[in-house]
This record gives structure tokens, C-alpha cells and sequence, in this order.
């Protein structure tokens, strides 16, 4: 399976097993915590690419206006009752770009590592000239196989630095959210 074919991974019976990893996990509080300290304004727009059920969505303080991105009709259903104010846009992430050209901070967690090496780079500077600010998470080693069949891709930390610096942003935050994870965090914001 392909990132293309995303929109056939979640299904029904599939959705419950993946909320509870995810619950697991417990990285959306801190990605939404994340998300919040790095907004401009209360009322800041946020644009989260892959947006998946909505999890980060739901957490984000009311007064932001939030668009969600994902490629899959089920995940967006249940990020639109996680957060009913929210604009949700069905797209694969290729296509995202020029979606809200008003946006002060695109986000998006465990996303980037769905897609092939060729892609990264090109996808990494859509992604990032999005919005002045950006947070985002990239495996910089090796993951875990998760048994799923996406490509779990992972980016040398020096690429991932040279392809923002290529956007004209700076990297105000580059770290493991906790020690030993290969999936970094990573905060940005846009040069002058």
C-alpha cells in the first residue's frame, strides 16, 4: 500500500484498533500543546496536514480556526465531530498547498514518513511555504515495523536542516519528543 492508497487504510474495522495505538501513544496532547505555544494570536488559522481523526483538532483552544487535510472520508468524518467549527478538506497532501493562503501555522505529525524518498523533499517545501510558521514530526532513523505496509520513510537529520533552511525558514526547535525516538520534532519559522 502507497500513501495514494490511503484513503482505503482506516476503515471501520480497522478505525477502533487505530484510536486506541494512537490513544496509547498519547502524542496528540503534546502536539496540540505543541501547536498552541507556537500560535501568534488567539484567533490565529492553523492548517494540519493529515489531519486523521481529528485527535490534535480537538484540543486546539476554540478560537482558532482550523483547517484539516487528509485523504481519507472516514478519518475527516470523525474530525468533523471532534471539532465541528473546523474546514476540512478531503486531499491528498500533493495537491494541499494552496488550500488557505491566509494561514499563520501549518502543523503535521507522523505524516511525512508515509512518503517515498523522492518525495520528501518537494512535499517538505510545499508543506513549509504554507504558512510563516511550522511544526511538524520526521523520522530522522530508522522506525519500528509496524506491520502496516506504508513506507515509513526516514530523512537524515542534515536534510531535513537543509531542506527547511531551502524554504527560507529557520529551525527554532529540532528534538526527539522523548529520548530514543527517532521521530523529531521540529518548529519552524520563515526568514525576514
Amino acid at each position: 500500500m502507497t500513501v495514494r492508497d490511503y484513503s482505503r487504510y482506516l476503515t471501520p474495522e480497522t478505525l477502533a484498533e487505530e484510536e486506541a495505538a494512537w490513544e496509547r501513544q498519547g502524542d496528540q496532547p503534546m502536539h496540540a500543546a505543541l501547536v498552541t505555544a507556537a500560535l501568534p494570536h488567539p484567533a490565529a488559522t492553523v492548517v494540519e496536514w493529515g489531519c486523521g481523526t481529528g485527535r490534535v483538532a480537538a484540543k486546539l483552544p476554540d478560537e482558532v480556526i482550523y483547517h484539516g487535510v487528509d485523504a481519507n472520508p472516514l478519518c475527516l468524518a470523525l474530525a468533523r465531530e471532534r471539532r465541528p467549527s473546523g474546514i476540512f478538506h478531503p486531499r491528498d497532501l500533493r495537491g494541499a498547498a494552496g488550500l488557505v493562503p491566509d494561514a499563520d501555522l501549518i502543523c503535521a505529525f507522523a505524516v511525512f514518513k508515509h512518503f517515498a524518498w523522492e518525495e520528501w523533499p518537494w512535499l517538505c517545501l510545499q508543506f513549509l511555504s504554507v504558512a510563516p510558521r511550522a511544526i511538524f514530526s520526521q523520522a530522522i532513523g530508522p522506525l519500528e515495523d509496524t506491520g502496516d505496509s506504508f513506507v515509513h520513510q526516514f530523512v537524515p537529520l542534515k536534510t531535513v536542516h537543509a531542506v527547511i533552511k531551502a524554504a527560507g525558514h529557520r529551525v527554532s526547535h529540532a528534538a526527539p519528543p522523548r529520548p530514543g525516538d527517532p521521530e523529531w520534532i521540529f518548529q519552524s519559522e520563515r526568514c525576514g
